[in-house]
C-alpha cells in the first residue's frame, strides 16, 4: 500500500514506541505463551507490526490470522517475511468486523486507547467472540478496568486554549471546542486531588454492549483547583498477567485520558464531587458531567469538539433524500473503471478526459487514482 511520506513518519514513530514498550511486550508474550496450545488457531485483531501474531505462532499456533486495517500491515509483512514463524501468519487487510475467517481458539488484541476503550476495543472483541471463538476458547485481554480521578493541572490546562484574539481578530469561540475534547496525555500522581475510583469493569467473555456508562464520587484530600478528570486503565491479559497505566510507576506506551472542565473549580476537603461518564458508538463519542456539592459544573460531549455545518447536520436526518455531489459522481465513475481490464494509467486518462473541470492537472488525477487503488483496488 502506498503511504505518503508524512503518514509513513507518523506510523514509524508510533510503532517504534510500541516496540520499545518492554513491559507491554513482556506481558503479552507471557499471556500468549501460557494460553496458546500447539495446533491452536489464533486471530490477532489490530496486528500492527505483527509482533503479537508472531508470539502466537512461536507459542505453537498452527495458524494465525493477523488483521489490520491501516498501512501498518506492510510493516507486518516485512517482519513476518524475516521470521522463522512467518509462514504460519496470514496477513489480512481490513476491519475485523467486516471480515470472515474460520473459527479460532484464541483471540488476541491490543487495541487500547488512552482510556482503554476509546479506540474500539469492546466492539471489536464482542464481534470476534460472537462470530469466531470456539467454545472454551480464550481471549487476551480477558478483562479491563477503567479508573478516574479529579486533577489539578494548570500548566496542562492552560496550554489547551486558544488566545482570545489574534492581532485584534477574535478566535475565542474555538475554546468551546477545546473543553469538549477528550485528550490523551501523560499525567503523574502529583495532579490527583482525590484517590482514583473505578468507573467501569469489563469481562471480555461476558460483555455484550460496547456502550459504556459509569459514575464515581470523590472527596478531595487537599485544597486545590480542579481542572478536569483524568483516566487510566488496568487490563488483565489472563489471570495472573496484568498491565496498567496507573501512576506512579507505569512505563507503558499508552498516555492517560484527560476530560477538561469548561472552567476551573476550586475544591477543598469536605466537597463532594460527582462524575458521570458515558461512551457511545464503540468508544467514538464521550459525554462527561461533573457536579460539586450538587452544583452542575460541567456537561461536556465530544460531539461538540468540532463545528458542525448545519447543512451537513440536515443531511444526517433519516428523512433526508441524498443525491450524489460532483465529487460523488466522479467517484462513481472512477469505481466503475476498476473492473480488472484497465491499467492505472488508462483509468487516469479516462478520468482526465471525462472530468476536465474536476482534475486540473495530470498529477491531481494520478494522486486520485493512487488513493482509489489503495482503498479499493
Amino acid at each position: 500500500m502506498f503511504v505518503e511520506p508524512l503518514e509513513a513518519l507518523g506510523l514509524l514513530a508510533y510503532h517504534r514506541a510500541m516496540l520499545r514498550s518492554g513491559p507491554r511486550l513482556e506481558g503479552y508474550r507471557q499471556a500468549i505463551e501460557e494460553t496458546v496450545r500447539p495446533g491452536d488457531v489464533v486471530v490477532d485483531i489490530g496486528t500492527g507490526t505483527g509482533i503479537l501474531a508472531l508470539f502466537a505462532a512461536r507459542a505453537g499456533a498452527k495458524k494465525v490470522y493477523a488483521i489490520e486495517s491501516s498501512p501498518s500491515l506492510d510493516l507486518a509483512r516485512e517482519i513476518c517475511a524475516a521470521s522463522a514463524y512467518g509462514d504460519r501468519v496470514e496477513l489480512i487487510r481490513g476491519a475485523s468486523t467486516h471480515l470472515d475467517i474460520p473459527p479460532v481458539d484464541v483471540i488476541v488484541t491490543d487495541t487500547f486507547g488512552g482510556f482503554g476503550i476509546d479506540e474500539g476495543l469492546l466492539g471489536g472483541l464482542i464481534d470476534a467472540r460472537t462470530r469466531w471463538l470456539q467454545p472454551g476458547g480464550a481471549i487476551i485481554p480477558s478483562a479491563v478496568e477503567l479508573s478516574v480521578f479529579p486533577v489539578e493541572c494548570p500548566d496542562i490546562y492552560d496550554r489547551l486554549f486558544f488566545p482570545q484574539d489574534v492581532e485584534g481578530l477574535s478566535v475565542a469561540m474555538l475554546n468551546k471546542l477545546v473543553v469538549n475534547s477528550l485528550y490523551r496525555m501523560r499525567l503523574d500522581d502529583a495532579v490527583l486531588l482525590a484517590p482514583p475510583q473505578t468507573l467501569a469493569k469489563f469481562n471480555m467473555y461476558e460483555v455484550v454492549d460496547p456502550h459504556t456508562q459509569g459514575r464515581a464520587t470523590f472527596r478531595p484530600e487537599r485544597h486545590g483547583t480542579m481542572h478536569g478528570v483524568g483516566g487510566w486503565f488496568t487490563t488483565e491479559l489472563k489471570p495472573g498477567v496484568s498491565l496498567t497505566t496507573a501512576m506512579p510507576g507505569s512505563s507503558l506506551r499508552w498516555n492517560h485520558a484527560f476530560f477538561p472542565l469548561p472552567q476551573p473549580r476550586e475544591v477543598h476537603p469536605g466537597n463532594v464531587i460527582e462524575l458521570d461518564i458515558r461512551a457511545a458508538s464503540n468508544g467514538t463519542f464521550f459525554r462527561w458531567s461533573v457536579t460539586v456539592d450538587g452544583e452542575a459544573w460541567a456537561n461536556q460531549t465530544t460531539l461538540d469538539a468540532w463545528p458542525i455545518d448545519p447543512a451537513q447536520l440536515r443531511a444526517l436526518a433519516p428523512g433526508y433524500q441524498p443525491g450524489l455531489t460532483a465529487e460523488g459522481e466522479v467517484m462513481k465513475s472512477a469505481l466503475s473503471l476498476l473492473d480488472g481490464t484497465r491499467s492505472s494509467s488508462e483509468i487516469q486518462a479516462r478520468l482526465l478526459a471525462s472530468w476536465p473541470d474536476f482534475f486540473r492537472t495530470e498529477e491531481q488525477a494520478a494522486a486520485f487514482v493512487r488513493d482509489l487503488v489503495r482503498r479499493y483496488g
